[in-house]
């Protein structure tokens, strides 16, 4: 069990040890003469039973949305307890949508929210898989979902209806940086529907940068680049908290990295053993688990494979060298937002790299090369986005 807090061990009847006792020998009596009589032992009044046991503060909530799955916890005593981590699966039926273990994923649905409808960034997503995104009768977007047509919206509040939110109460939310107001406002309804509220939208940008173990100055630029499965986010920040744009890229994903390497480890095989693994799924399924692998265990040494019987081992410098197209993206679209917002890479007092899984190797020297910017590397990030949660709660 936990220890209760400090202010619950310093009452008013605490005494440090050695002080002198509360009545000094031939004191008066604590009651004046006369006054009214109260029977020994008689328990207080309500209002001092209130006084002397204050009800505990509820614990405030935080909750996670910017990773593939739904993150939620509590801040107790600085630390981080009742974990509950789950992927959002949507399954449409008898007119309505809810989560289920055998519903569709959806993973970082917020971010499809992120900017007005129409958007190319949603619809990408979607399509990468295999659902359908299009305009609904109210000029928003509407996810298929069997026949069900539901829009994002609903979508949202759907998959926030199952958190065991226990009665509800105040939340930090960390979200995708730059949600739009509408997108804002939906995901506070959504919120209170489940009883989190009052609600603090925290960006996710900001969360990292409150891990720093050297904190920025006020005013100082930052930028964050953070990778997930299917798209990269490059998060301009005027510190400590002032998010001034986003850029995302939907081609400079985890699974692009995983299909990029795969493909040069099919044309590895052809060369140095003739053995065509494209055209053939099984022998291609197993490459492709074995890429995975490697790269979401930060393998920095020769990557070493084993396909139809056939060993290949590729350096560590070649897999880098095969991912530069990659890292070339993401350091474009850190130039990108520098541009936007009418700044330029020597400007930065900070650039961190951050990422959902381990990224390819060769990520943050390609960067470095191209932005005269060494970034920072973070690790995968869910955790960290919580640890700098904390002191806003």
């Amino acid at each position: 069990a936990e220890a209760p807090p400090a202010e619950a061990e310093v009452g008013p009847a605490a005494e440090a040890e050695g002080a002198p006792p509360a009545e000094a020998e031939g004191a008066p009596p604590a009651e004046a003469e006369g006054a009214p009589a109260e029977a020994k032992g008689a328990p207080p009044a309500p209002d001092e039973i209130a006084a002397e046991k204050p009800e505990p503060a509820q614990e405030p909530w935080l909750l996670d949305l910017c990773g593939a799955d739904v993150l939620l916890t509590r801040a107790r005593g600085g630390k981080l307890v009742d974990r509950h981590a789950r992927p959002t699966r949507l399954k449409a039926g008898r007119g309505r949508v809810g989560n289920a273990d055998d519903g569709v994923w959806v993973p970082h649905l917020i971010a499809w929210l992120a900017a007005p409808w129409p958007s190319a960034y949603a619809v990408a997503a979607a399509r990468r898989l295999g659902l359908s995104l299009t305009g609904s009768a109210d000029g928003s977007a509407a996810l298929r979902l069997g026949a069900l047509s539901v829009s994002l919206t609903d979508a949202l509040t759907a998959s926030l209806s199952d958190l065991p939110t226990d009665g509800g109460g105040a939340a930090t939310v960390i979200v995708p940086a730059g949600l739009s107001t509408s997108a804002e406002a939906s995901l506070v309804s959504a919120l209170a529907a489940v009883g989190l509220t009052p609600a603090t939208l925290l960006p996710d940008a900001v969360a990292l940068l409150a891990r720093l173990r050297k904190p920025l100055a006020t005013g100082a630029l930052a930028a964050v680049v953070d990778t997930g499965l299917f798209a990269a986010r490059a998060t301009l920040v005027v510190a400590p908290a002032q998010v001034r744009a986003v850029r995302a890229d939907l081609g400079a994903g985890l699974w692009d990295a995983d299909e990029l390497l795969l493909n040069r480890a099919e044309v590895a095989y052809l060369r140095q053993h003739a053995l065509d693994i494209e055209s053939d799924d099984t022998l291609r399924d197993t490459l492709a688990r074995q890429v995975g692998a490697l790269r979401r265990a930060g393998a920095r040494t020769a990557w070493k494979l084993s396909v139809g019987g056939k060993d290949l081992e590729i350096p560590a410098a070649q897999v880098a060298r095969w991912c530069e197209p990659l890292s070339e993206r993401l350091a474009l679209t850190v130039d990108a937002v520098l541009v936007a917002a009418g700044h330029h890479a020597g400007q930065l007092a900070a650039l961190v790299l951050a990422s959902e899984e381990p990224l390819w190797p060769g990520a943050a020297q390609t960067m470095a090369a191209l932005l005269g910017t060494a970034p920072l590397i973070v690790p995968p990030t869910a955790e960290v986005r919580l640890a700098g949660a904390l002191p806003s709660l």
